[in-house]
């Protein structure tokens, strides 16, 4: 049978799809149940136990500084001999940290649980998954895979679920589910389908440009010992938690502002829906197109798209029909994220020692994380306004698509800037 893009010379669904698919349910239970999803507790924990959302909402920031503190340990560790037995012990911290809230009466118990659960938000999904998917797809077919792996339908759905879950049965056996989630199901998946490579099964990897098929499968590109010097690979990185900072700013910040301009509670929760709706489908058109085009024209244009959603924001209590804007800037400006950011990090600096690169991007991705929602805050507070704010996030998108299409440009290309040398030095992690 001739081979496609699903299936295999056997007639076989390629398994790096079967892989993609189980990646997307470890990120569902691993990724959006830890961060997507934790405004559906904050009310009912607090409520229940007595804590402040400003000393509850602490546990974010210990989770998001754990998960660092756990890519720093591991992230040498991301390859074939380790990744899926790391992949577990992620899987095992996050159903110890969920099962651990649960049962938890006092707040230090939060505060001390969220330190497994960074580690299972960093050891199980966005540094391990991308790698992996990155492994079976060559660059005309990554940006797809990626987008599908960190599609947000399954955050909707789990958002929705746990709402039901926890107004009839209570935030704790939420919280319960959820650990029984990654247990029974995540640890198959990974045993299962996380397998590193294509040669892992027999089968050679899709979506390959001609020039690395004619390098007989040896992996080229920058060892980090190298790059690490090299000021490109740090502004490139501080782009992606300038970037981070304005997801983040949208996720925590956009339905009080909505609620503050004039619109319903329920109108406002509409719109965030109707944001990740939008995430869903820019998530694959965006990989799509950097696949069929240039890398460079979808890591400038998601970065624009993503500033003037924040501009119209802005004028949205003046000018409802600009909700419009923002549910469609987010959807295809979001994807610079997790889509665009992987694939920068290939191109600059091939796949040699991806998954060190990988997992240094994911930790300043996860510093974002960490203080960006809280500056936004503290901006908020000392304005009485979010509009500095959201001007602030608006130029951190702009200047990034400047960066971003610098360094996605023939001139950064790993192979026109790196010598022979290094191209083919012998890997630290070999």
């Amino acid at each position: 049978m001739k081979e496609s893009k699903i299936f295999d010379t056997s007639g076989k669904v390629y398994f790096g799809w079967w892989a993609t698919l189980a990646g997307f349910i470890l990120i569902v239970f691993g990724y959006s149940c830890i961060i997507s999803i934790t405004g559906v507790f904050f009310l009912p924990v607090t409520s229940d136990l007595g804590f402040s959302i400003g000393q509850f909402s602490v546990y974010v920031t210990i989770q998001c500084l754990s998960s660092v503190l756990a890519l720093f340990i591991f992230q040498s560790r991301m390859t074939g001999q380790y990744i899926r037995k790391i992949m577990i012990f992620g899987a095992v911290c996050g159903a110890v940290s969920f099962a651990g809230f649960a049962a938890a009466q006092e707040l230090w118990h939060f505060y001390l649980l969220a330190i497994p659960q960074g580690f299972c938000f960093s050891l199980l999904t966005s540094t391990p998954c991308t790698v992996i998917i990155s492994n079976w797809f060559g660059l005309k077919l990554r940006g797809i895979a990626l987008g599908i792996l960190f599609s947000p339908l399954g955050a909707m759905v789990m958002s929705w679920l746990m709402n039901i879950v926890v107004q009839n049965m209570g935030w704790r056996w939420g919280y319960l589910i959820i650990a029984a989630c990654l247990a029974v199901i995540c640890i198959p998946c990974v045993l299962v389908f996380m397998k590193w490579s294509p040669e892992e099964k027999g089968l050679t990897r899709k979506g390959d440009l001609e020039e690395v098929k004619s390098e007989n499968g040896e992996a080229t590109g920058a060892t980090f010992k190298r790059a690490i010097k090299r000021p490109s690979t740090w502004i490139v990185l501080l782009s992606a938690t300038t970037i981070t900072i304005a997801s983040g700013t949208v996720l925590s910040h956009t339905m009080p502002f909505l609620q503050l301009g004039g619109l319903s509670n329920s109108t406002a929760s509409s719109v965030f829906s109707l944001m990740f709706g939008a995430l869903a489908i820019g998530q694959i058109v965006v990989g799509a197109y950097v696949d069929r085009f240039k890398l460079i024209g979808g890591a400038v244009v998601v970065s624009i798209i993503f500033g003037i959603a924040f501009i119209a924001t802005i004028a949205i209590p003046s000018c409802p029909w600009l909700v419009t804007v923002l549910i469609l800037g987010y959807g295809f400006g979001c994807p610079a994220v997790n889509v665009i950011s992987p694939l920068i990090m290939n191109h600059m600096f091939g796949e040699k020692e991806i998954g060190k690169f990988i997992a240094y991007l994911n930790i300043f991705i996860a510093l974002g994380v960490a203080f960006g929602s809280t500056i936004v805050g503290m901006i908020y507070d000392l304005t009485g306004s979010y509009t500095p704010a959201f001007v602030l996030m608006a130029s951190f998108l702009f200047i990034s698509a400047i960066l971003r299409g610098i360094f996605c440009s023939k001139k950064f290309y790993f192979k026109n800037r790196i010598s022979r040398e290094e191209l083919h030095e012998r890997s630290d992690l070999m």
